[in-house]
């Protein structure tokens, strides 16, 4: 559950050791830091096990993926129900053909029109 805070903790704990190496560092500002990692770490902690933000968050995921399927599914039904999509296909082919005989009669019109 927690192993991409474990992770982060371990980052930062790195950063600080070598923050710690390095003479010229204020030793104030080390423990500050040291310090605020533990807070931080501390307060996810009791957060998580006040809330079970993991959990909820887990269930929230899987509620969406739920309503995402069944949406899919009903678009499918309704699709094969209602052969929609057949009809937005033709409906396109038939304003494709009115605009292409439309092109057709405006191109031979003025052809006419060139031959007087």
């Amino acid at each position: 559950r927690f192993r991409i805070l474990a992770q982060t903790q371990e980052a930062l704990q790195s950063g600080i050791d070598k923050l710690k190496e390095n003479e010229n560092v204020d030793r104030e500002a080390v423990e500050a830091a040291e310090k605020a990692l533990a807070d931080t770490g501390k307060n996810i902690v009791e957060l998580n096990e006040k809330y079970d933000l993991v959990n909820a968050g887990l269930i929230a995921l899987a509620t969406v993926g739920d309503i995402v399927e069944k949406a899919i599914t009903s678009t499918g039904e309704l699709n094969e129900e209602y052969k929609i999509t057949e009809r937005a296909k033709k409906s396109v082919y038939e304003a494709i053909d009115k605009v292409q005989e439309s092109f057709d009669i405006t191109n031979q019109s003025g052809k006419q029109d060139t031959k007087k």
